[in-house]
């Protein structure tokens, strides 16, 4: 049921103006036409792109060796199993953290073999500390609110 005034107390009433009323005009269509097709595309480029770099992964990497590996599992704390350690063959994939479901550390070829115990050590620590804090899970959530307000101007 629908009024035509709203009414405050006794004394005072607000008449309802007709510009009070959604008008679904062809401009209002267009604009929402523009920013669904935008977050549609967004989306779709960010589903090829991870797509692109599991496949890469999958192709450019092998298992890391196993003094790379004792060093992951002395170092890796939660009751969760810990993320796959993983050579880069070249210098395409940079070292960091991918994934949330099965995460995986990349070490970069001109980290394998210059690194002694001490700077292997720093290295894995700093890059789970990315996974403790679901760091791969954040920045998922920032690019999905990224595509969904695209065009915002700020």
């Amino acid at each position: 049921m629908f009024t035509t005034e709203l009414q405050f107390d006794a004394w005072a009433t607000i008449p309802a103006s007709d510009e009070d009323t959604f008008i679904c005009s062809p401009f209002r269509i267009g604009i929402a036409g523009v920013w669904v097709s935008g977050f549609v595309a967004l989306t779709i480029l960010l589903i090829r792109r991870i797509s692109g770099l599991r496949k890469q992964l999958n192709r450019d990497t092998r298992s890391a060796n196993d003094l790379w590996q004792t060093d992951g599992d002395r170092l890796w704390q939660p009751s969760t199993p810990r993320p796959r350690l993983l050579f880069a063959h070249n210098h395409d994939l940079p070292a960091g953290v991918f994934g949330w479901l099965h995460p995986v550390v990349i070490i970069p070829p001109y980290l394998q073999a210059n690194f002694n115990a001490s700077e292997r050590e720093a290295f894995l620590r700093y890059e789970f500390q990315h996974l403790y804090k679901r760091d791969p899970l954040w920045l998922l959530l920032q690019i999905n609110l990224r595509n969904l307000l695209w065009m915002h101007p700020l």
